[in-house]
């Protein structure tokens, strides 16, 4: 089976698919597309100095601040990346 015979089919069965399994297409096909750029980030992170600077106040209060948040439920989810976590973003 050709690369085009094989898109051509993927479209079909988009295209046949229920309303209701679109979002789980949408994000599976968004896997896909971005594992590479994501096996890159992975490495790069991995291979990164360690940060072993210490805490300033700063930090220790911001860290404060975010677990606050996060307890009384002041953030909301953006863009859900099942291979590398959810990114958030805080709600008045």
């Amino acid at each position: 089976m050709t690369v085009g015979i094989a898109k051509r089919e993927l479209y079909r069965l988009i295209e046949a698919l229920p309303d209701k399994d679109v979002p789980a297409a949408k994000k599976y096909l968004e896997t896909l597309v971005h594992r590479d750029r994501d096996a890159e980030a992975r490495k790069a992170f991995a291979s990164a100095p360690i940060d072993d600077e210490p805490l300033t106040e700063e930090d220790r209060k911001a860290i404060t601040e975010a677990r606050a948040d996060i307890t009384n439920g002041r953030f909301e989810i953006l863009e859900p990346r099942p291979s590398i976590g959810s990114r958030t973003r805080r709600r008045p």
